[in-house]
Order: structure tokens, then sequence, then C-alpha cells
């Protein structure tokens, strides 16, 4: 949008002009632009106001001018057209109503204020403008079908002569497909040929499979027990016993060793969270161990076990289970590789080294409300914080930041307007939303 007084570049919903400083004027209702001193508003007819009018000022009558050379022009891209044409060069539009006196522009049949296109109100008398006047007739351009054979120009559908040179340009008739039987034909012999060799492909493979599998005739039969007859003969020892006879195999049945599966052993075998030690202060509360294992795809199995099961049991996933307070030792066990845990069942522990415990597991251990009994307010910030602080984002507070880097797993990593969320686990995804419905049930966000 620019000024209408000084022509500066504006932004759509400016009041004031930044080059001349004047108010811009607009329609009191619809709040369309007002260029010029106008006294109603040319899209929907309201009067303007006196104040909006006086930013223009007096515009100084002049004679009329003679009238231009009337010129004929597409309405739809605004080329000139020569006289008589029925097509425009420039879009091929049609031309239906090309008048030889055509008047610039509509006018008010009214008083004759010029109006311009689209204006649905004069803005003089605020009579309603159902036409323009002098408009050229615009249809969308029909269907090129062919070309005239006398200048080269194209021919509508429909048209039977030439807008160009007038000359007779009957449209040719559309040329007939050729028919494609030959090329059919053809497939279709390949196709019965294929057929036909497959049959005759599995024919034999049947015969010759039958005589295979069909029985030895009675006459074979019978010069196969005389060499049978013959051979036991010559295997007799001088002394008449017969030499012992060895297992024979099954017929049919394979001799070769079956392919084992190749083993792969595991390389390496470390905890994620890189915890030493693990402190559980109730019983019954369960913990699992995060283990990353080297290769994926390794054929060893995991073993777990615990020192103290009356202190902590683990199943053979690493679920560890708090059973009573004490110290316990959970040792993993894959191929070679050898992993081991520290365990601690503290059931005694005050509010204060609850936030710490919290802060230090909150990434591997699934807390409850009764987790957070005895949290303050600012008790409670940290808690929360804890969450983004195990995945390696800084803080703009001070006091946070200071906090978070005493202990030795911080990383920070990642400044707070680039943290993507995505980094929590579903661990660190539900002691948020539990931190975070207790401070809202206690009115503290």
């Amino acid at each position: 949008m620019k000024c209408p007084f000084c022509g500066k570049e504006l932004h759509e919903d400016a009041k004031f002009c930044t080059g001349c400083g004047k108010p811009i004027p607009r329609c009191p209702t619809c709040g369309k632009l007002i260029t010029k001193r106008t006294k109603f508003c040319t899209a929907d007819g309201t009067p303007i106001p006196e104040e909006i009018l006086a930013l223009f000022p007096e515009q100084p009558t002049e004679p009329a001018a003679a009238p231009a050379a009337p010129q004929s022009t597409c309405a739809r891209c605004g080329k000139p057209v020569a006289e008589g044409r029925k097509l425009c060069d420039e879009c091929r539009a049609v031309l239906l109503a090309a008048r030889k006196s055509q008047q610039p522009a509509a006018a008010c049949t009214r008083c004759g204020q010029p109006a311009e296109p689209g204006q649905k109100y004069c803005a003089q008398c605020r009579q309603s403008i159902e036409a323009m006047q002098g408009a050229t007739v615009v249809i969308p351009a029909a269907k090129v079908s062919h070309f005239c054979t006398q200048c080269g120009k194209t021919v509508a559908e429909g048209e039977h002569l030439c807008a160009a040179c007038k000359a007779k340009a009957a449209p040719k008739a559309a040329p007939k497909k050729k028919s494609n039987k030959k090329g059919g034909m053809i497939a279709l012999s390949i196709v019965l040929v294929v057929l036909v060799l497959g049959l005759v492909g599995v024919l034999v493979y049947a015969i010759a499979a039958g005589d295979l599998l069909s029985p030895p005739s009675q006459s074979q039969s019978h010069k196969d027990n005389d060499r049978d007859e013959d051979k036991d003969q010559d295997d007799k020892d001088p002394t008449g016993d017969e030499d012992p006879v060895e297992d024979e195999e099954p017929v049919g049945e394979s001799t070769a060793p079956a392919t084992e599966a190749p083993t792969v052993p595991c390389t390496e075998l470390v905890l994620r969270n890189k915890a030493e030690e693990l402190t559980l202060k109730e019983a019954d509360q369960v913990v699992t161990l995060d283990i990353a294992f080297a290769p994926s795809d390794t054929t060893d199995t995991f073993t777990f076990t615990s020192s103290s099961p009356a202190v902590a049991t683990v199943n053979d996933n690493g679920r560890i289970t708090a059973v009573s307070e004490g110290k316990a030792i959970i040792t993993v066990t894959c191929g070679e590789q050898t992993l081991k845990v520290n365990i601690v069942c503290d059931f005694g522990v005050d509010a204060d080294d609850a936030l710490t415990y919290f802060v230090e597991n909150c990434d591997k251990i699934q807390f409850t409300t009764a987790d957070l009994e005895g949290f303050d307010k600012e008790m409670a910030r940290i808690a929360r914080n804890a969450v983004f602080a195990k995945s390696g984002r800084k803080f703009k507070d001070a006091e946070l930041q200071a906090y978070f880097e005493q202990f030795d797993w911080y990383e920070p990593k990642y400044d707070p307007s680039s943290f993507d969320t995505d980094l929590l686990n579903s661990i660190q995804d539900s002691n948020l939303v539990l931190v975070t419905e207790y401070e809202t049930a206690r009115g503290w966000r």
C-alpha cells in the first residue's frame, strides 16, 4: 500500500504515513483506502466524513481535454487490437463486441462521473453502477482445433473464417488412429509359444521323474540279486566265517553335520546413566537398570544376581526391588562382560535428602506424590528443572545453574531456546508431569 499524498510504501494496517506524517484516509465502515477526494465510498457507498475530505486539497477545475482517438484494446490483457480483429494476438481471447468507437472508461449514467472498472457506486452521486459503458465483452478463449492454411494463424473451434485474413478455414478431420491389430497378434503368438514350451518342459520333467521313481523290472531285480550273492561269497573268509555286517546308513538321510549359527560375543557392557550407586528410600520401591551393550546382535545371554536378596532383589529383566534397609551389589553378566551396581536401601530420608535423591534419580526412577511430600515451592521448582538438567539443558537463572553445577553428572550442552523436549526419556516425562501437578495443586503455578 502507498500513501496517497507522498507515495511512500506502507503496511496495509498503517494509520499514519512514515514519510509525510499525514493520517491515512479510509472508509469509516469498510476500511477501504481513499485515494482521492470523493463524497462516497466506491466500495459500499458510505458518505465520506468532511474531516477525511479535508485532507485532500481542492482540485482546480481544468478545461476538458479533447477526446483522444478511440482505440480498441483487449479487456483481458490490455494489448491494442487491430480494427476488425476478433481474436487478441497476445492472449487469443475472443472479442465478440469490439466496437469501432470504444470509450476509454465507464461512466455514471446519472451524473456522467467517470468510474473505475469494478466500482460499484458512483463517487459523486452514490448511484449504483450496474454495467461499464463501452466495455468489451470477453469470453474464455476457445480450444484451438486447427490453423489457417493461408496465413498460419490459429482458428478457434467452431469458426469457419480466419479472423486474420478472412479466408475459409474448414477444420481438418481428425486423423484416424492406426489400428494395432498386427502388434496384438504378435504379442498373443509369443504368449502361446511360451505356454506351449512350459507345458512341454513340465511333461518331460514328469516322465524323467517317473523313470527314476518306478520300481525295477523283475529281470533286473534277479540280476541284482545274483550279483549280491556273488559278492557275499567273496566276502567270506577261508574259514567259512562271514565278515561282520556293519551298520548301514538309512537311505535318503544326509550324513553332513548340521550347520550351527555363528556366535557373537558381547564386548561392552555399561549403564547408560553412568550411576555407580542407586539409593532406594522406601520398601517395595522399584528401579530398572538401563544397560547399554555392544554389539547389538550379541548371542550371549544376560544374568542378574543380588549379593543380598534380603536387602534388594533383581529379576531376569534387571528390575530391582527394595526389601529392607541395607546395602547390596547387583551383578550383571553378559558372556565374559561383568557390571556391578551398588544398591543402598535407606528408608529414613529427610526433605533435603529427598530432594537430592529426586534430582540424582529423576531420569531412572519413576517417583510418586508421596515422594514429594515436604517439598516447599523452591524445592519443587528445583525438582522440576532437574528433569531438564539431566538432559544437559542450561538455565538463565544463575541460582539454578549454580545448583546443578555442583553435581558431577551435570553436562550443560543446550541453550534454553534450542533445547528439545524429545531428549527426555519416558521416566523423565512422567516425573515432569508429577512435579507440575504437585505445584499446580498448591497454587504455585
